[in-house]
């Protein structure tokens, strides 16, 4: 079988990366972990995971919709999504060319496209952009550290008060 895409080297420059909750198992050999990252998506989570499970459990990704490496067609050079709308579900099989449905559970829906076809799948999944400073946003901050009077430095000594 060939080894995942790795999701961290593929899109971490772009997208939040998160992990599987097993990521951190005692035991867990080095090679499976690429298996195990996720990039969560923009969505609702059902009020039935919201009842379920406790909002710090909700707040690590894992329950909103996310993109994950899959193996199910070509030995781990697809990615898989897991959504709870079935309109996003249907949008993706009718978008992404080579998408196939792998689950339709009660209100979770899972299905796998080729990695080739990742930018037709993250239009519509709507993965959780990665932040970063523009190098103007960087020197206007830098700026602003050497300046004591600075409105960034005054905001900062209230809330150490």
């Amino acid at each position: 079988m060939k080894p995942p895409a790795n999701l961290k080297n593929l899109f971490g420059h772009r997208f939040k990366i998160g992990t599987d909750e097993c990521f951190d198992e005692p035991g867990q050999p080095a090679e499976d972990k690429e298996w195990l990252y996720i990039i969560p998506c923009h969505g609702l989570i059902p009020k039935w995971v919201k009842e379920l499970y406790t909002p710090e459990r909700i707040k690590t990704g894992r329950y909103y919709p996310h993109i994950y490496s899959h193996g199910f067609l070509g030995g781990g050079r697809e990615l898989g999504f897991l959504t709870y709308s079935y309109a996003i579900y249907k949008k993706i099989l009718a978008a992404v060319p080579g998408s196939i449905s792998l689950t339709l559970g009660s209100g979770e829906y899972t299905l796998a496209c080729p990695l080739e076809q990742a930018e037709a799948l993250f239009k519509i999944a709507k993965p959780k952009k990665r932040r970063y400073l523009t190098p103007e946003h960087l020197s206007v901050l830098l700026a602003s550290q050497l300046n004591p009077d600075s409105k960034f430095n005054k905001l900062t000594l209230k809330r150490k008060e």
